[in-house]
């Protein structure tokens, strides 16, 4: 039991971390498309690709809470310590974020 709790608090802060990160991106992105023109052709400057800049990390906010429950209570009933998990879901966010960082500079 005690390994959940130090594991949901990590996972919380984690998450909530990424909520900060997610904002600071959505910010990004919008400034991102305050560069273009009105004959402007990027993706950045379209809507889908604002509205992918936008929503890209929050779904991998939400992959990465869920891989890291997955392989957490994997790790526990193997009897192993959860803390690995976390790394995983860090790198599936890490990926999302990546993702809409290029479609910002784009």
């Amino acid at each position: 039991m005690r390994r959940w709790l130090g594991f949901t608090a990590a996972l919380v802060g984690l998450s909530l971390l990424g909520v900060v990160i997610n904002a600071a991106l959505a910010f990004t992105v919008s400034m991102g498309r305050a560069i273009c023109g009105h004959g402007d052709s990027g993706f950045v400057c379209t809507t889908a690709g604002e509205q992918l800049g936008i929503w890209v990390p929050w779904a991998a906010w939400v992959i990465a809470i869920v891989l890291s429950l997955i392989l957490g209570r994997s790790a526990i009933r193997a009897g192993r310590s959860p803390f690995s998990s976390l790394w995983s879901g860090a790198a599936a966010y890490a990926v999302g974020f990546a993702v809409a960082y290029s479609i910002a500079v784009s």
